[in-house]
């Protein structure tokens, strides 16, 4: 069954923007910390990004009813994963695990992370 395009193409788009809520929180934590020195002011954009990704289900759940099953599993599962570890690392108030939230160990400056990644394998569905 092909996925309802629509409804796939307006979950992309949210999270797109979420991706992009998340770089910008990110790009002021850096900020924040490397150019002012300020550490509460890294830690509560990190935890805001942490606290963004813990949501991320809810985002698109109204819609993932609307999906064939292999597709609704996929969005379930990958992002109840990325929802888990945010809530573990906002449980453990590990800045250190808020930072390194959707990056893999291999990750490169200017690599795309997880969620753009899986982003950009869901586009290949449409």
């Amino acid at each position: 069954m092909e996925p309802d395009k629509k409804t796939l193409s307006s979950i992309i788009k949210c999270l797109k923007e979420l991706s992009i809520q998340i770089r910008g929180l990110e790009k002021q934590a850096y900020e924040a910390l490397y150019t002012e020195g300020d550490k509460e002011v890294y830690k509560n954009k990190l935890m805001e990004k942490a606290t963004l990704l813990k949501g991320i289900s809810l985002l698109v759940d109204e819609n993932l009813s609307k999906l064939p099953l292999p597709i609704n599993t996929l969005l379930r599962d990958r992002l109840g994963g990325f929802s888990f570890s945010a809530g573990k690392a906002i449980q453990l108030d590990s800045v250190f695990y808020m930072k390194a939230l959707l990056y893999p160990e291999d990750y490169e400056e200017g690599d795309s992370n997880d969620l753009e990644t899986f982003i950009g394998s869901l586009e290949e569905e449409l």
